[in-house]
């Protein structure tokens, strides 16, 4: 159950903020002042701008609203071709319904948005659009695809010089490492993402490179390294200009699993108090069963089975309270994976009937091609067997039947060659062994012709020789 537990909670900062490019922002001041500046702006592209923005801000908390948001600056951006907010506008739509786990919408609106960033050639935006992919990719377990799309967005952030999508593209790609159990490619990519964003990023993201770090040595049970990189992220965030509670809440469950597995009892159950207390600050139930749950192992592991009893009926009533978003996410999860295997089945269909009528048509291409050349081969073959009826020099009968018998040697050799190549298996010294018998057997058929014709020849020319003298 321990280790259990201690996976889970050092995984948590990584579940927070994979698909949003902005740092977290106070729901309160930014969003009065938008909806304050939305009522009085005339210019149609700057309230497309504001309304995509505020559609991003209102996802932390309150997505319905943030849908809202985006349909408007969708609508409006469509209407006066505004194709940059068209583009922010899918990612926003899209965020919505990755939320809401229908990741087969989500996916649908992330692709169109990738495909009109590529279109108006935004590098910066198509980038954003890789980003958001992947996260759903990653969302329904398929771990390849996420890496792939969040390797094109590091490209994408470096051709655009936005150093700071790349810390979150690379803080991205560690998580698939941490989650295949290389943490040694983990940290790397966790401290290259680390000293990106300390130099470009936000208070957000350093609290949050801060924290994948702690994880990626906590879970290898660097115990020292995690609790540094925790107490760097807490700092960070508690200085920063807007706290982010629920980074804060992470680093606290965080740093009390640590201690509970060193056996520092009293500093474990320190963090977890500290965790308890700034969930019921901000009142996140998400982040409320993290704590409930450790408080539970911490109780149970220090023998008070009564609290472990307590915490663990509270831990349930939370999570009971969650099941149903949950459930309804994960059902999306199924639903979405069976979608993309269905069109990976459905385009590898396509490609292999394609395939198949390639071939055909190279088939009949190529006998069409056989045939030609047969039929000219013979055609060679009959004029050397009618030489004979012909006044021709020697000499030019020697090179119609050394051009002939030429052609068709290479006419062998191109019929052959397949199963030459199979026979060989592509050896030059067997190939060159073949090509040798195939001359060898085709010597003692050009010699004997040469002497045919050449007697033919000469036959035909007695007899003119005769008729003159009669």
């Amino acid at each position: 159950f321990l280790s259990c537990f201690m996976k889970l909670s050092s995984v948590i900062l990584f579940q927070l903020l994979f698909f949003l490019t902005t740092p977290l922002v106070s729901l309160g001041t930014e969003k009065d002042s938008l909806l304050f500046v939305l009522q009085a702006e005339p210019d149609n592209v700057v309230r497309v701008d504001l309304l995509n923005r505020l559609s991003k801000i209102t996802a932390i908390e309150i997505i319905e609203e943030s849908k809202l948001y985006a349909d408007s600056a969708f609508n409006i951006s469509k209407r006066i071709g505004y194709n940059e907010g068209v583009v922010t506008a899918y990612l926003s739509i899209g965020n919505y319904y990755e939320e809401m786990g229908d990741y087969s919408k989500s996916l649908e609106n992330y692709l169109a948005g990738l495909s009109l960033a590529e279109q108006i050639s935004n590098i910066s935006i198509v980038a954003d659009c890789y980003i958001n992919i992947g996260a759903t990719y990653y969302y329904t377990s398929n771990l390849e695809l996420a890496l792939k799309n969040w390797e094109l967005a590091q490209e994408n952030y470096n051709k655009a010089n936005d150093m700071d999508g790349v810390g979150i593209a690379i803080g991205n790609i560690s998580l698939i490492y941490f989650i295949q159990e290389d943490y040694k490619k983990a940290i790397h990519y966790d401290s290259l993402a680390l000293n990106m964003v300390i130099e470009h990023g936000n208070s957000y993201q350093i609290a949050r490179a801060y924290n994948n770090l702690g994880g990626s040595f906590h879970i290898i049970e660097e115990y020292e390294l995690a609790i540094e990189n925790y107490n760097k992220a807490i700092e960070v965030n508690l200085v920063s200009e807007v706290i982010n509670y629920r980074s804060i809440i992470s680093s606290y469950v965080n740093l009390g699993s640590v201690y509970l597995e060193t056996k520092n009892y009293s500093n474990a159950k320190k963090y977890y108090q500290y965790a308890e207390n700034t969930c019921d600050s901000i009142d996140n139930d998400e982040q409320l069963t993290n704590v409930y749950e450790g408080f539970t192992s911490f109780y149970e592991e220090t023998e008070n089975y009564q609290e472990a009893l307590r915490y663990y009926k509270l831990w349930q009533t939370v999570e009971d309270s969650l099941f149903n978003e949950s459930k309804s996410k994960d059902i999306g999860r199924v639903e979405a994976k069976y979608e993309f295997e269905r069109k990976l089945e459905e385009e590898k269909r396509v490609a292999d009937e394609q395939a198949k009528i390639a071939t055909e048509i190279k088939s009949r291409k190529d006998n069409l091609q056989y045939s030609g050349i047969f039929v000219f081969v013979l055609i060679l073959f009959a004029a050397m067997f009618m030489s004979g009826k012909f006044s021709m020099s020697e000499k030019v009968a020697e090179g119609l039947i050394f051009f002939t018998f030429l052609l068709f040697f290479e006419f062998c050799l191109v019929l052959l060659d397949p199963f030459i190549d199979s026979w060989s298996s592509g050896e030059p010294l067997y190939k060159l062994l073949f090509n040798g018998v195939l001359a060898a057997l085709i010597f003692p058929l050009h010699a004997f012709f040469e002497d045919t014709i050449k007697s033919k020849l000469f036959s035909a020319r007695r007899k003119v020789v005769e008729r003159k003298l009669k």
